[in-house]
């Protein structure tokens, strides 16, 4: 369930990459991810980083 929402989350920033409260909620949900599920999310953070990472370039 939580990788379907960082899917859809992914999918926000594509739509909205100047959105800056979105991008700050989306980086907080990867926090909050990383500090409830600890080692079994980082094959997924990849993803969400390279997202963060492309958009904050634009």
């Amino acid at each position: 369930m939580v990788i379907q929402t960082l899917d859809v989350l992914l999918q926000v920033l594509v739509v909205f990459p100047n959105v800056e409260t979105l991008r700050s909620k989306v980086t907080s949900f990867v926090h909050r991810m990383v500090d409830t599920l600890g080692a079994s999310v980082f094959p997924y953070l990849l993803k969400a980083l390279e997202q963060l990472l492309v958009d904050s370039e634009v």
